[in-house]
């Protein structure tokens, strides 16, 4: 009998590692599998083989495979019905509702809106066609990122280097893999593994430039900020849109250039996606992910935009979903058009920015450094790549403020005269 029992188990892991092999990857199940322990048993062991999951006690694994079980049950409850979209088993099938939640902080979009106004800015007039997609366009890395599990929140820094490539392609450049890993080391903001706007990183590139991948590879941990090469990829300025139910800015902004967004990541039907028009259900006025939207798109009279991810390939439609336009909610589904952010006018830059790599700055500015270990008094009066630097006129531009015509260098506690 337990020899018989070995063997069920086996042809189903053999019947499961087929049907993953043949859907690209994605590990399928079918209702019959639901109804025997053994089955979903064999169907957890091959989901652990194709994602590499080990864990360190038996008591870890049995715990993860009853999340597994779960999430069976719930991908095919949604299946089972009629829905524009399918769920499906990805990377994070053993994590709970509650962990997922936990490694995706929410951050409420009403209080963005009173932190940074609600004043709407509107995108150019273009003359929107009914479809783009940038992709076609020679205008998107084609490799999709993957975050990792180390800072579970840096989905804003491929949403940004994702626009500025987008723009630079478009503007007549070499599309180029830049580095999200650079925004994660340089950008000064708290909360860069847990959720960050893109727009701080694209202001960052405003200000200091950024490089490739190739230079700066991705390593998934805050580190130090490294000194930069000589040529950066720069941008002119940044645009915010600020269209709430209304996604008519949206709509123009793409039609330019893909666009970096951010969204409600943490409902169970976003994290389990498979594939269609992402329809809901009705995000609960909070931003945990960030996507760039690469395009737009109709079908059977759905209007959806088409929006890349940073969860690897084994999520979504090969990384990408395609989310339902026009949703209403007040801020459209999952909260797309509340903070659009894109760069204008993308180039390659053969000059380092101001003050980049110790350089002085233009005659005009005068920057300072302040030493940790001095306190508030001026060290030097040249450029510092460190966040302790500062400089009239925007060079090096940090939090702290230097007034050149005083002397007066002002500290959070305590002003030092020269």
């Amino acid at each position: 009998m337990a020899s018989l029992r070995s063997l069920v188990v086996f042809v189903s892991l053999v019947v499961a590692f087929g049907l993953a092999a043949a859907h690209g990857g994605h590990l399928d199940f079918s209702p019959a599998d639901l109804e025997s322990e053994d089955r979903i048993t064999a169907l957890f062991d091959a989901w652990c083989e194709e994602h590499g999951k080990r864990y360190g006690t038996e008591d870890e694994r049995l715990l993860r495979r009853e999340v597994f079980k779960e999430k069976l049950f719930q991908i095919q409850a949604h299946n089972s019905q009629q829905h524009s979209y399918q769920l499906g088993l990805n990377q994070f099938s053993d994590q709970s509702q509650e962990e997922m939640e936990a490694r995706l902080p929410r951050v409420d979009v009403k209080d963005l809106m009173k932190k940074w106004g609600s004043v709407k800015e509107e995108v150019s007039s273009v003359a929107a066609p009914a479809s783009i997609d940038w992709r076609r366009k020679g205008a998107v890395v084609a490799r999709v990122k993957d975050i990792g599990s180390s800072c579970k929140g840096a989905s804003w820094t491929y949403a940004a280097t994702g626009a500025v490539e987008g723009r630079l392609a478009i503007d007549g450049n070499r599309l180029q893999d830049l580095s999200a890993q650079q925004l994660l080391d340089c950008v000064d903001e708290a909360n860069k593994c847990t959720t960050l706007d893109p727009v701080f990183a694209l202001d960052y590139v405003a200000e200091n430039g950024l490089t490739t991948e190739k230079l700066y590879p991705y390593t998934g941990t805050i580190g130090q900020c490294k000194p930069l090469p000589s040529s950066l990829v720069t941008i002119s300025g940044v645009e915010r849109i600020y269209s709430s139910s209304d996604d008519t800015e949206l709509l123009n902004a793409v039609a330019k250039q893909p666009v970096a967004v951010i969204v409600d990541g943490t409902t169970p039907q976003f994290i389990n996606y498979r594939s269609g028009i992402y329809t809901g259900p009705f995000a609960d006025a909070v931003t945990t992910t960030s996507l760039l939207v690469v395009g737009y798109d109709t079908l059977n009279g759905v209007p959806y935009w088409i929006a890349k991810n940073s969860w690897g390939y084994g999520w979504g439609e090969g990384g990408y979903i395609r989310i339902k336009r026009q949703g209403g909610e007040p801020y459209g589904i999952l909260n797309i058009n509340a903070f659009p952010s894109y760069p204008t006018g993308a180039a390659p830059g053969s000059k380092p920015p101001p003050c980049g790599g110790s350089q002085s700055c233009p005659s005009a500015m005068t920057c300072c450094c302040i030493e940790p270990a001095i306190g508030s008094k001026c060290s030097q009066y040249m450029c510092c790549p460190s966040k302790y630097s500062d400089c009239q006129g925007g060079c090096c531009k940090q939090k702290k403020s230097f007034s050149v015509d005083e002397m007066v260098f002002t500290t959070k506690n305590q002003t030092s005269s020269y």
